[in-house]
C-alpha cells in the first residue's frame, strides 16, 4: 500500500494520524494493535501499541507497557531524521498521573548515553 501511504511518509510529523485516518480509515496504531492482537500476544502489548501515541485516553493509573511504549516512542523519536519517526510527544499530563513526570530526564539522559554509546562502536 506504498502508493497510499506516499503522502502520509511526505506529509508533517503533525498530521501523520489525521492523514492515516482519511486515506486509509485507521490509523497505524489501530491497524498494528489489530495484528499483534490475531497474532495472538498478550492483551497488555496489544493495549501498548494501539495507545502508544495516545496513552492518556486509557485508565492506566501506573507504569504499564503502554508508558515504557510511549515513553521510548517519544524520547527516541525527538532526534530521528525520518519524518514519519517524529509523529509522537511525550504526553506530560500522562507522566504526571502516573507520578513519573521527575524520571523524564533520567530516561533521556539515558537514551543520550545509549545512543553515544552505539555511535562510539561504529566502525570509522
Amino acid at each position: 500500500m506504498l502508493d497510499k501511504y506516499r503522502p502520509v511518509l511526505e506529509s508533517d510529523p503533525d498530521s501523520t494520524v489525521a492523514l492515516e485516518l482519511e486515506l486509509l480509515g485507521c490509523t497505524h496504531a489501530q491497524l498494528g494493535a489489530y495484528l499483534v492482537s490475531i497474532w495472538g500476544l498478550p492483551l497488555p502489548l496489544v493495549h501498548a501499541v494501539a495507545y502508544h501515541h495516545s496513552p492518556a485516553q486509557t485508565a492506566d493509573m501506573q507504569f504499564s507497557s503502554l508508558a515504557a511504549v510511549h515513553f521510548a516512542d517519544a524520547i527516541a523519536s525527538t532526534n530521528d531524521a525520518a519524518n514519519l519517526n517524529r509523529d509522537i510527544e511525550l504526553d506530560l499530563n500522562y507522566l504526571d498521573r502516573l507520578g513519573l513526570k521527575q524520571r523524564e530526564a533520567d530516561w533521556r539522559s539515558f537514551y543520550e548515553e545509549q545512543m553515544m554509546l552505539k555511535d562510539a562502536a561504529k566502525p570509522q
